[in-house]
């Protein structure tokens, strides 16, 4: 049985359920086991203890025979006066950033780059470590996005390049940070472990399939219009958009070809697929028609997954998406689990409500348009935090770390420069043991429109495998993080 952890909060009462769903969330992470408790007397029979508290108290130091972990509690308290439909608060003002421990002849262990200093003391009967700064506090504001929540509003876009990109997983490494400190001089902790077949780290390939037709009448009038002037400009455009015309198969009708691809080596990947047939910009598909039917079957027998792409006009209404996934689980023949965006367009206030209420197992929007990076503090699936009703919404949330078309256009690197940002965000995930959940569109494997985008993607997919990684669904990364959640929080008993 793996060892508990014995925690004791004593502070801020009015924010009791988000410090322990914040608890939850990184205690689950590290795959310990924990019990909170009321009293500091109930702590005596666990040999790890965890006390997050308001104000530091001598007898916090004197339970024999423990490591005791105190961690000082700086959410604010102070009441915000909003609207009752609105949530806004006062984020953390201490964002500790997660820096490398060494050790020193005086000092144990304290930080490299200044910061407040661990202060550890060390005796026959019991050991106290005191952290400098609000661990939890820190790891609750991230994954809750609390700062773009007060500038956000009504806005459904990804928030804009000048509002920075995180490119590390700050809560990643704070959930190491617990680990180690309660490890610190009682080592040997046991610990679930996270991905199966001890993979370091794991990797989802996702596919939005936006466009499954290239050319449409509508496509082929336009290049009728410009004939003459190609004639004289570009032949060999011309001869080649000929053929394209008269190929048996569209060239963006290709999802076939990348399951082929990723079964070369022996991945399986999530598709998105949309409802709702035009947007804002143009008419995509009729997820009815032959072409997306065919592309479902195929990703069907592949053994990947099928999640809905929510529609561009409707991201907050629970009424649009219990629509479109009924549209979709018609097509498919089964029940759908999974939801991402369409354009990444999300509301905080009320999409993961309507997704939630839809019948949603997990979401995966909360990434960048613009750049590629971990927007909520961690590549790990998480619970969503409601905190308006301040409970778990019942919807997990995975993060989208990278998209293909966030390196590609919005920052225009050439495909080596892409491999390179790839391989430095396997490094950053693999550090932290996490998810790295990227998305490539299907119809920019064409090469003859888009070139070197499918040879980054094989070259990402063979360093996935050099690396070991697990790779799998996202429905099967959430089942296993849910079943993962019910064995550490069952009989949880010192």
């Amino acid at each position: 049985m793996i060892e508990s952890i014995g925690v004791y909060i004593g502070c801020a009462s009015g924010w009791r359920r988000e410090i322990e769903y914040t608890l939850r969330f990184l205690f689950n992470a590290a795959g310990v086991r924990y019990r909170v408790v009321d009293e500091l007397s109930e702590l005596r029979p666990f040999q790890r203890v965890l006390i997050y508290a308001d104000v530091e108290r001598e007898r916090f130091a004197a339970l024999p025979n423990q490591v005791t972990l105190y961690i000082p509690c700086l959410i604010h308290t102070e009441e915000v006066k909003t609207p009752a439909t609105r949530y806004r608060e006062k984020p953390v003002d201490v964002y500790g950033p997660y820096i490398q421990f060494e050790e020193l002849a005086d000092y144990p262990y304290t930080y490299k780059q200044g910061g407040s200093p661990v202060q550890i003391h060390v005796a026959a009967e019991a050991s106290y470590i005191k952290l400098g700064w609000d661990l939890i506090g820190a790891a609750f504001h991230l994954l809750n996005l609390s700062r773009e929540r007060g500038r956000q509003g009504e806005r459904l876009q990804s928030p804009a390049p000048d509002e920075g990109c995180s490119e590390e997983p700050a809560v990643d490494r704070y959930v190491l940070h617990l680990a180690e400190l309660l490890d610190l001089y009682q080592p040997g902790i046991e610990r679930m472990k996270r991905w199966p077949e001890d993979a370091p780290f794991a990797v989802a390939l996702t596919h939005d399939v936006d466009m499954l037709r290239k050319w449409r009448w509508r496509t082929r009038l336009k290049w009728t219009a410009r004939l003459p002037l190609t004639l004289w400009r570009d032949r060999a455009q011309l001869r080649r958009d000929w053929r394209e015309m008269r190929a048996p198969r569209d060239p963006w009708d290709n999802c076939a070809e990348v399951l082929r691809l990723e079964r070369e080596y022996g991945f399986n990947s999530s598709w998105f697929f949309l409802t709702e047939a035009r947007d804002h910009q143009t008419f995509r598909y009729q997820v009815g028609g032959a072409r997306a039917r065919s592309a479902i079957q195929a990703v069907k027998e592949q053994g990947g997954e099928v999640g809905l792409h929510g529609g561009y006009r409707q991201a907050h209404t629970p009424s649009r998406f219990l629509e479109q996934k009924h549209t979709l689980e018609g097509i498919l023949e089964r029940e759908l689990q999974g939801v991402r965006q369409h354009w990444l367009r999300f509301s905080l206030d009320k999409t993961w409500d309507a997704q939630s209420r839809a019948g949603f197992q997990y979401d995966s929007s909360l990434g960048w348009n613009h750049c590629a990076g971990y927007r909520c503090g961690t590549s790990l699936p998480f619970p969503v935090f409601d905190p308006i009703r301040k409970q778990e919404s019942g919807l997990y949330e995975i993060p989208l770390i990278c998209m293909d078309t966030a390196l590609f256009y919005e920052q225009g690197l050439p495909p080596a420069e892409v491999t390179v940002r790839l391989n430095r965000l396997l490094d950053t995930t693999a550090k932290a043991g996490g998810l790295l959940t990227v998305l490539f569109h299907n119809h920019y494997f064409y090469a003859e429109d888009f070139p070197g985008w499918e040879e980054t993607y094989r070259a990402f997919l063979a360093e996935v495998k050099r690396r070991s990684a697990c790779v799998d669904t996202l429905r099967n990364i959430v089942r296993r993080w849910q079943r993962r959640r019910r064995l550490l929080e069952e009989n949880d008993a010192p």
